[in-house]
């Protein structure tokens, strides 16, 4: 097989020819074509490339992640009752709180490691601790998983700080807004994958069990919903296989940055690994990231609760007990309101300019007040920590109203999420990857402690928390974006550019260390 490659570079455009291909090399010359062309095509599709590969990985690594934390807590209960000394019952919100300990330790030095083996080695890194991660319930004890815990919040640290790095160095300031919405609802298309893992899973075994002599799981405890060991295996081996779908795709991932990106390499100075660190505690003391700490703290707080404290609540509600497939429901539900909310924001990003500024923050406040007070209504006082007969205060829970509600959430999540993610890039120009991993400590420390104190809290704690926290994040979130914007109408005023602008704010930082 022989073959010439020529390009031609005119325009940002790019052509490859191949000669003297068979009929049954077609594939090859496709993949041949995609790997030469995508270095040099054409700035804009080369930015949605990796923008789509991104998401894409992220989706594959953050199924089996999100997927399983909605059940982690009942699986953990489920072996602990049938092995009593192989792992403590509350084990599920004790391995979260290590996890989140992990990860805010790991935000400190995580903008430093992410330098030095760059964006796209930090998330193979990091897909590797998640893949280890799942694929310790296949071997599980208490040694096991509470060292599997640690492993997988050092990936969360690098992915995320990894991930937003990545972000910000393929995209410019006037797309930034709508690659994050878009990156965010790929990766949230894990929410509809796990739902059919789940489905098919508890399907498969629910249906073994009719015709055979096993015990139902239902009948195990009568009090709630319980899981059996070859179901457990089954869903964990799947889990971690998708996450090794995830290494693969961020091996793939293209390394140049986009032309005028806001992470542009002439806006850093090469320093040492101390160097960096310097930088990361610099940027704690930020005014503009101390404002910010409150929305940061919340999404600490809120990310817990959706992912494992409400999906908790549900499967230990007796009320709920003959609904076999809420797990994969309640997966679907969410990923449906994060897709939905994030194409959303994308799309207006590109019409209305800073669409994902206030009035996405608006949207996403009002949102979580009507989704608390539905979960305040409709949970029983003591289903977050454990199985319970009690009625809910209002609402008597049902299936319907589950789904509603897990709608809500992944509305609201997706909306704080895109606004932390733009705030980050906009509020620390020049040192933005620093800003990413400040941002994941906050959120990681108030995740800890909310997750280590979850099995002595009821379901009014978690809202008088929420509601005092969210109020005090929306103002000081509406005054940083007020002194974002007047910087940025102020540089414009003196024809400065953003990127002089980054330097002129932050280029000390990056020379004193």
């Amino acid at each position: 097989m022989n073959f010439v490659h020529t390009s031609m570079f005119h325009r940002n455009e790019y052509k490859v020819s191949t000669t003297k291909f068979s009929q049954k090399d077609k594939p090859l010359r496709s993949c041949l074509y995609f790997f030469q062309a995508y270095p040099i095509m054409a700035t804009s599709k080369f930015e949605t490339l990796c923008i789509i590969l991104l998401g894409l990985g992220q989706m594959c690594i953050m199924t089996g992640y999100d997927s399983q934390s909605f059940v982690q807590e009942s699986v953990i209960y489920s072996i602990s009752d049938r092995h009593p000394t192989l792992i403590n019952h509350l084990a599920g919100y004790y391995g979260q709180a290590v996890i989140y300990a992990s990860f805010m330790i790991t935000c400190i030095f995580a903008p430093a490691l992410v330098f030095a083996i760059t964006s796209k080695w930090a998330l193979f890194l990091s897909a590797v601790c998640f893949t280890i991660f799942e694929t310790v319930y296949l071997y599980l004890n208490n040694y096991t998983y509470y060292t599997a815990c640690l492993i997988v919040g050092f990936g969360l640290g690098i992915y995320y700080t990894a991930g937003g790095a990545y972000l910000a160095s393929h995209s410019t300031r006037r797309t930034i807004e709508k690659n994050s919405a878009y990156s965010w609802s790929l990766m949230c298309l894990c929410l509809f994958i796990g739902s059919v893992i789940l489905a098919i899973i508890i399907g498969y075994y629910a249906g073994k069990q009719q015709h055979t002599n096993f015990v139902d799981n239902l009948s195990v405890n009568p009090k709630h919903r319980t899981f059996n060991d070859k179901e457990i295996r089954c869903m964990y081996a799947a889990f971690a296989a998708i996450s090794m779908g995830g290494t693969i795709l961020f091996a793939l991932l293209p390394k140049r940055s986009v032309d005028d990106c806001i992470e542009d390499k002439r806006d850093m100075v090469t320093t040492s690994f101390t160097g960096r660190l310097g930088v990361t505690f610099e940027t704690f003391t930020d005014k503009r990231m101390l404002m910010l700490a409150p929305l940061f703290l919340y999404s600490g707080l809120f990310t817990p609760f959706w992912v494992t404290v409400y999906p908790t609540s549900l499967l230990f509600t007796h009320t709920l007990d003959g609904s076999l497939y809420l797990p994969a429901f309640y997966s679907l539900a969410v990923g449906s309101g994060e897709v939905l909310m994030g194409t959303f924001v994308g799309a207006m990003s590109r019409r209305i300019k800073n669409f994902g500024l206030k009035p996405t923050m608006y949207i996403g406040t009002t949102l979580s007040i009507i989704a608390l007070a539905i979960i305040t209504a409709s949970v029983p006082k003591t289903a977050t920590y454990e199985p319970t007969s009690e009625d809910a205060w209002l609402l008597r829970p049902s299936l319907p109203l589950a789904i509603a509600t897990a709608i809500l959430l992944g509305l609201v999540d997706s909306c704080m999420n895109n606004v932390k993610t733009v705030m980050c890039a906009l509020a620390m120009p020049g040192c933005r990857t620093h800003a990413f991993a400040v941002s994941r400590f906050y959120q990681g420390s108030s995740g800890t402690i909310v997750l280590f104190l979850s099995p002595y809290m009821s379901i009014y704690c978690y809202t008088a928390l929420f509601g005092f926290t969210l109020l005090l994040t929306l103002f000081t979130f509406l005054r940083v974006v007020k002194q974002i914007l007047r910087t940025e109408k102020d540089s414009q005023r003196c024809g400065q550019s953003t990127k002089e602008k980054d330097v002129e704010r932050d280029f000390k930082k990056e020379f004193e260390h």
